[in-house]
């Protein structure tokens, strides 16, 4: 094997990124000839104008200038070949290897970092998250969304990645705040602690997609507003006169404080295959509601959205039927005209303490099973779960194939590509979900920290 570890580091020097990194090869010989036949075809492709070498502590650095780009340096210290795109930063790389300073074993930060890795990983990343960022104040403004999420940045202590590979691939990134807290930015996207996601009990077995979330309404509008009123007085402005129209057009609830009052803190969307051969997959969404007595609400607020889908296609008749499932009562609107929407049968409910709207009636159904049958697994773990996505990735290769010629068309037609391109990345993309099983992220927190989990399993490892 002619590398036997790499080592990737970064730091921030002005506000120009400088990457270095380092090749641990079983054979230092290969090595060196490798480094000299890579500035040989830098040289043959006209991109590299100079070499120089210099010596330091017995060290030969070979300095490379280029006609664009940084220039380039690298030493060669026994088994290690260390490239840099800063000289400082090389030569702080020799220090270090021979011992005059200290390495990043010496890091109280990096030791408590090492310990999030599990023993079989396989590969790992440590980032100081801070320093590889600008001074804070160096940006133009400190109102605009980049820099606030600069400032959420810099509260983090470190970030710590690791990567296993048992029955597939499993990438774990938990982020250590300073302060014992996570920063104000963030705050407003966590749910109390040790909130459980109950909205992934609506989540029906066949669901291709389920994508679920917990956080606080009221802290995320108000985090909204704030980073709108720093973009300027009118973008704030018109925040608010959207969510009153949001208001007004629900025809029941008197002001903000009261929807805030009644929304709940979770929001699960789902994808379904089909019932009908060759018909588009089905899709649902549910909100968690405080107070579940606006059935008679929801009802209006279905009329409405017929009255407006009516509106906007001149063409569009439709009717609203009443009927029950497992003792849920279900409004669902059927179209007459026009044909293309004879396929959909949007439908609303009240399915425990959440609001369901549905594409079509069989997929309420399958959440009100879903339900009561109440057989989901919520995930479990240290800290709080409070996101989850499942993608059923076999499933998902079956809707492309089925919908092939329809998203061939679609490409030609809107996108203007070649009937020849549109069909090779069909074919790429069906390939590439052929190869995986499913995938499943998460991301937990705790009372200084938040973990982000994603396992993917590869095709024919099926349980």
């Amino acid at each position: 094997m002619f590398i036997r570890y790499l080592v990737l580091g970064y730091g921030f020097q002005g506000l120009k990124w400088h990457p270095d990194f380092g090749f641990y090869p079983n054979s230092p010989e290969a090595l060196a000839h490798a480094a000299t036949e890579f500035m040989r075809l830098e040289r043959t492709i006209g991109r590299l104008l100079n070499v120089q070498q210099s010596d330091y502590k017995g060290v030969a650095v070979h300095s490379s200038t280029f006609q664009a780009g940084p220039d380039r340096h690298h030493a060669l210290m026994g088994d290690v070949l260390a490239f840099a795109s800063d000289m400082d930063a090389l030569l702080k790389v020799i220090d270090v290897h021979q011992g005059d300073s200290p390495d990043l074993a010496a890091s109280e930060t990096y030791r408590e970092a090492r310990a999030e890795w599990p023993e079989d990983a396989v590969a790992t990343v440590y980032a100081d998250v801070a320093r590889m960022l600008p001074p804070a104040g160096a940006g133009p403004s400190r109102n605009t969304p980049r820099e606030l999420a600069a400032d959420a940045l810099r509260a983090v202590r470190y970030a710590a990645v690791s990567v296993t590979a048992q029955e597939g691939l499993t990438a774990q990134l938990t982020l250590k705040f300073r302060d014992g807290a996570p920063p104000t930015l963030v705050q407003p996207l966590l749910p109390p602690a040790g909130a459980r996601l109950e909205a992934l009990k609506l989540a029906p077995d066949a669901a291709v997609i389920v994508l679920a979330r917990s956080l606080r309404p009221r802290a995320v509008w108000e985090a909204v507003l704030r980073l709108a009123d720093g973009a300027g007085p009118e973008v704030g402005a018109r925040f608010r006169a959207v969510l009153g129209m949001a208001i007004g057009a629900l025809g029941g609830v008197h002001g903000e404080d009261q929807l805030f009052d009644e929304i709940g803190g979770q929001v699960i969307v789902l994808v379904l295959p089909s019932r009908q051969a060759g018909g588009y997959p089905e899709a649902a969404v549910a909100l968690e509601l405080r107070d579940t007595a606006h059935i008679p609400l929801a009802l209006e607020t279905l009329g409405g959205v017929a009255a407006i889908g009516m509106t906007a296609d001149g063409n569009a008749e439709a009717s609203i039927e009443y009927a029950t499932h497992r003792q849920v009562p279900l409004a669902t609107m059927r179209f007459a005209q026009p044909a293309h929407l004879q396929a959909i049968s949007p439908t609303l409910c009240i399915v425990g303490d959440y609001l369901v709207v549905s594409s079509t009636v069989g997929a309420a159904r399958s959440v009100i099973d879903a339900f009561n049958d109440a057989d989901a697994m919520l995930p479990e773990g240290e800290g709080t779960v409070f996101g989850v996505l499942r993608m059923d990735m076999l499933a998902l290769g079956g809707m492309l194939e089925q919908h092939r010629e329809f998203l061939v068309r679609r490409a030609v037609e809107e996108e203007g590509k070649s009937q020849e391109r549109a069909e090779q990345d069909v074919a790429v993309l069906k390939v590439i979900l052929s190869l995986l099983d499913h995938v499943e992220a998460t991301v937990a927190f705790g009372p200084d920290w938040t973990r982000h989990v994603l396992k993917v399993k590869f095709a024919g490892a099926r349980d």
